[in-house]
């Protein structure tokens, strides 16, 4: 058939006109506010085109109160600069609050917030990928001022910093006018495909007519069935028997983080796997997904692990359905960073409630079914032949001191690493090991905006080179919940292909 190509034509004409409208995208700003000093923030901008002009804004939701409309103006500077502390750019822009004058604002109820839109640079080009934003708001001495000039501080809900592409030449008019020029556009591959239509029906077949012959249509080159591969060796023969609860958050859609990552790998291994997740939404989809990759198979069993009461009903669940549990992965986590003046108790006690006293409120439910595990197996000469397994998720913020301010999130997890080291040495004789993954750099969603912001500043400092993969860390679980690792318990295993023990001093080779 010939009905494609115009088909064909106005979806590529839709295609051009999308991919030239103008691309945007925003990073919120976390002000901070200090003795002396007007509100101020930094922010990694997304990655750029090194060579692509912006333009570049600053968004501002701020309370409607009769101190920021007796601020005055207020001065905003913005400072571009590189990782490494060049200053690309620097910018000052007065501003003012103003309350509302409009007919309609007055007569409907008082707005509880004013929207500021303010206009930095335009058509600027960076020159390079990675750009710290840094942006100072507030007053300065000997301003002349157009209000009352109370305070010097400007209040702030939100902030963001916006950046726009601007194209040039046709993709610049297309940016401006998209509406004007889809309709141009797909006119124009309109009466292409009908031209190329109008020559298939009367002038092709003519053609054809006089060369006496049809036209001859190859067979569809079909790629015959994959080969069946089966993995044979100790370890898919072990993890088909066992079973394994996984504390994990998962993601709909993608497996964007270590603990699906370590699902997978078992399911893929012929275990059957358990997961849990506050959605049950997203707890389902990944048990599908999972599923599909056989031979093993996934329940899921969702529960929010920062309340008792819903691991203790995660537990009951469990025990109905199982009698043993020979493999507990710890990974449901959360993080938090702030400055050191402005972090939130609340948020404190959050994270090192899910990181660290949840993983031992969930093993401690979990210990009738591990030491059941642990039983299964056998003694020998007074020891337990196949041990169960606690597999905790950590860090390797536990490890070291990070060069960034998530003093809950470093804490729980150098918390969590000894808490592994205890376990290991109670539970021990009863048949049950406990070990720690202390993760590095991953394909996660919790490090996606790092690693889209700063993959060559992260690269740089891994030995190795790379990311971690989901080979890597579903690896590392398998060694551990297999016969390999059977004699190993209060292990801390640093997987970050190096990090933390980078040598600066030597550049790689």
């Amino acid at each position: 058939m010939f009905a494609s190509p115009p088909l064909l034509s106005k979806q590529s004409a839709g295609a051009y006109v999308w991919s030239s409208v103008a691309v945007s995208w925003e990073a919120p700003l976390y002000l901070q506010y200090g003795e002396g000093r007007p509100p101020f923030a930094d922010v990694v901008l997304p990655s750029l085109s090194t060579s692509q002009p912006y333009d570049i804004s600053l968004d501002l939701v701020v309370p409607a109160t009769d101190t920021n409309y007796n601020l005055g103006n207020f001065m905003t500077t913005l400072t571009l600069a590189t990782p490494s502390n060049r200053t690309l750019a620097t910018i000052r822009r007065p501003a003012i609050v103003l309350p509302p004058k409009s007919v309609i604002a007055f007569l409907l109820s008082s707005p509880t917030t004013t929207a500021l839109h303010l206009s930095l640079l335009q058509s600027y080009t960076f020159g390079t990928s990675s750009v710290i934003a840094k942006v100072e708001l507030g007053r300065r001495d000997e301003w002349r001022t157009i209000g009352k000039g109370e305070g010097r501080e400007l209040s702030v809900l939100s902030a963001s910093v916006v950046g726009t592409v601007r194209h040039k030449g046709i993709r610049g008019l297309v940016s401006r006018y998209p509406l004007l020029s889809a309709v141009v556009a797909s006119s124009t591959f309109l009466v292409i495909g009908l031209a190329f239509l109008f020559t298939q029906i009367f002038f092709l077949p003519a053609v054809q007519w006089k060369a006496g012959g049809d036209f001859e249509v190859p067979d569809s080159g079909v790629m015959p069935p994959a080969a069946e591969v089966k993995q044979e060796g100790g370890t898919e023969r072990r993890l088909r028997k066992r079973s394994s609860l996984k504390g994990t958050r998962t993601s709909r859609g993608s497996r964007d983080s270590l603990g699906e990552e370590i699902a997978a790998g078992f399911v893929k291994n012929g275990a059957k796997v358990y997961i849990s997740s506050r959605s049950a939404k997203d707890c389902q989809s990944t048990a599908d997904e999972l599923n599909a990759l056989g031979p093993g198979s996934c329940v899921p069993l969702p529960a929010d692990m920062q309340k008792v009461s819903e691991v203790e009903r995660l537990v009951d669940e469990l025990s109905k359905r199982e009698q043993a549990l020979h493999v507990l992965v710890n990974n449901a986590g959360t993080t938090w960073g702030a400055s050191i003046d402005d972090h939130p108790d609340e948020a404190f006690s959050k994270v090192l409630t899910l990181n660290l006293q949840r993983v031992f409120t969930l093993t401690q439910r979990c210990l009738p079914l591990l030491r059941a595990a642990a039983a299964q197996g056998g003694q020998d000469a007074g020891h337990y032949k196949d041990p169960a397994r606690i597999i905790n998720i950590g860090s390797v913020e536990g490890n070291t001191v990070p060069d960034h301010e998530t003093y809950a999130y470093s804490s729980s997890k150098a918390g969590l690493h000894q808490l592994s080291r205890h376990l290991a040495g109670r539970l021990g004789p009863e048949g049950i090991t406990s070990n720690t993954i202390a993760c590095g750099p991953f394909e996660t969603k919790m490090m996606g905006f790092i690693l889209n912001a700063l993959r060559d500043v992260v690269l740089e400092r891994v030995p190795l080179s790379r990311i971690g993969t989901p080979e890597d860390v579903a690896g590392t679980a398998i060694y551990l919940a297999s016969r390999a690792g059977a004699f190993v318990t209060g292990a801390t295993i640093t997987l970050d292909g190096g990090l933390v023990v980078r040598m600066p001093s030597i550049s790689k080779l």
